[in-house]
């Protein structure tokens, strides 16, 4: 017979979202920072790749610029051309978090550094371990790792998780999550691409 198609991992869900906001206000600059991430790279939509392959670029009246330096390969195996992103400021809460997130970026990434994630130090340290940030991309396997660390600091009274991983989810899942927090008049799914 025929093997069984692999297993998703579980999604993030919107109990998820909302510990991520709260933890993007931590005291622990690190904690602050990686909650920030997973937010920012949830709204993203981008697969976690393309987001390792970016840079801050600019602010606009109503948002953050970045620049994918290397998209999805073509056809023949020719690189895509570099294309934009855009993040609204409106899209995020606690304020500034975009702000902060692209400051922490700024003071990390080496010049000719081009990604937006930066490995924790010392090299192949857990989140408890860490003491801050390196000058090199953080792997996906320990920003899953990171990521379901941060979501294991709920406080007293927080609703337990569900499932014990999270380790990949889907784009379509922020649309979504939207919609399961908007009601049932909300929108179907929309198609959608892997981020990590």
């Amino acid at each position: 017979g025929r093997a069984a198609p692999p297993k998703q991992a579980p999604v993030l869900t919107y109990k998820d979202l909302k510990l991520a906001c709260l933890m993007s206000s931590s005291n622990n600059e690190i904690v602050s920072f990686v909650a920030s991430a997973v937010l920012v790279l949830f709204v993203s939509g981008l697969r976690l790749r393309h987001f390792q392959r970016s840079t801050f670029e600019r602010f606009i009246d109503v948002g953050a610029v970045f620049i994918c330096h290397q998209g999805k390969s073509r056809v023949h195996g020719m690189a895509a051309p570099p294309f934009e992103w855009a993040l609204p400021f409106t899209a995020f809460t606690p304020d500034k978090l975009i702000q902060r997130f692209v400051s922490t970026v700024l003071q990390v990434a080496k010049s000719d550094g081009c990604f937006l994630l930066p490995a924790l130090v010392p090299n192949g340290s857990c989140l408890a371990s860490a003491t801050g940030f390196g000058g090199s991309a953080m792997a996906a396997s320990t920003f899953g790792r990171v990521m379901l660390h941060v979501l294991s600091l709920a406080p007293d009274g927080w609703p337990a998780r569900e499932h014990a991983s999270c380790r990949s989810f889907l784009s379509q899942h922020a649309q979504n999550t939207g919609d399961r927090c908007r009601g049932p008049a909300a929108r179907p799914p929309e198609p959608t691409r892997a981020w990590i």
